[in-house]
């Protein structure tokens, strides 16, 4: 077990160095819990969370399948598994998978981080599957997880590129910009002061 428990944070430590890069790169999008539509019911398409899932090896299948070509991709393998098991916050329950007769087609990953933010933290759909519904499932499904765990709010980190925000946009999210002292200020003192 005390092996098991090394492999992991060695492998999670190689990860999040590998994270870092992509979240320099990425548009941050938030979006509150607040009224949140039903997941839609798509004929033939069953949402299941890992721990009722069991075949892992489906996450990285997916992941190299539906992201190859896409700018920074890395092939995964268990490495990444590894690491993405050994993740603080990982709960199999917050990890959700589209089968479509038995087969894994996408996932999504949801994680619930202290203070109550939650995080989606993946989702992919292989090509074949695309622009019937499935994302939309697996995100919503996502976020009722996270809203049930006692998240007030979600991010998730985008690549400005992926047409997978305009998914994320029609659902709610937004880029958050911070406000600038100036503006802050501007908006405290009434004009002519």
């Amino acid at each position: 077990m005390k092996l098991k428990t090394t492999v992991g944070r060695l492998c999670r430590a190689l990860v999040r160095w590998q994270e870092r890069r992509v979240e320099r790169e990425s548009a941050v999008l938030w979006r509150s819990l607040n009224h949140l539509p039903s997941v839609p019911w798509i004929p033939g398409v069953e949402v299941v969370t890992m721990d009722r899932h069991h075949r892992e090896q489906d996450l990285t299948d997916i992941y190299n399948e539906a992201c190859a070509g896409t700018p920074g991709f890395h092939r995964a393998g268990p490495v990444q598994l590894e690491a993405f098991k050994a993740s603080p916050y990982h709960d199999p329950k917050g990890v959700f998978l589209a089968r479509i007769e038995g087969t894994a087609v996408g996932y999504c990953f949801a994680r619930l981080t202290p203070g109550g933010l939650g995080k989606i933290t993946g989702l992919a759909v292989l090509s074949g599957y695309r622009r019937r519904g499935i994302g939309r499932a697996l995100v919503l499904s996502a976020l009722h997880y996270l809203r049930e765990k006692g998240a007030t709010r979600v991010r998730l980190l985008v690549d400005p590129e992926d047409p997978a925000q305009a998914l994320y946009e029609s659902l709610g999210f937004s880029e958050w910009k911070p406000v600038e002292e100036s503006q802050l200020l501007a908006a405290l003192v009434p004009a002519g002061r």
